[in-house]
């Protein structure tokens, strides 16, 4: 009889660090735009926190166009449900960019949030 080796191969999704809950458990996250996010900036929280800054109107659109994350972190927020507070002003953003941008953002077919992420 053949000798079989088994190996156990751990099949896993990237996952992405989101932080901790209130009571101290880590908050991990698989959705596609997380993962594509945190692969495509050097560091995640700088770049949502621009954002965040900008979604709630505390910082001019323009600040986040002039970062090498712009297009990663309007990715990601379009990404988002339809309706949501993120893709809503994803949305209000595309609508004043320089077209060059625009067409960097769907250079990718997974922008239009259609997607389960």
């Amino acid at each position: 009889m053949a000798d079989f080796r088994w190996e156990i191969v751990e099949l896993t999704p990237a996952q992405v660090d989101r932080g901790k809950t209130r009571d101290g458990r880590l908050r991990l996250s698989a959705r596609p735009r997380d993962v594509e996010l945190a692969r495509s900036v050097a560091d995640v929280r700088a770049a949502l926190e621009v954002w965040r800054a900008m979604r709630d109107e505390a910082a001019d659109a323009g600040d986040v166009l002039q970062t090498a994350e712009a297009v990663p972190v309007l990715r990601w927020a379009l990404r988002h449900p339809v309706g949501s507070e993120e893709r809503t002003r994803a949305e209000a953003v595309v609508d004043r960019v320089p077209e060059e941008l625009v067409r960097a953002l769907f250079r990718n077919p997974g922008v239009s949030g259609r997607e389960g992420g």
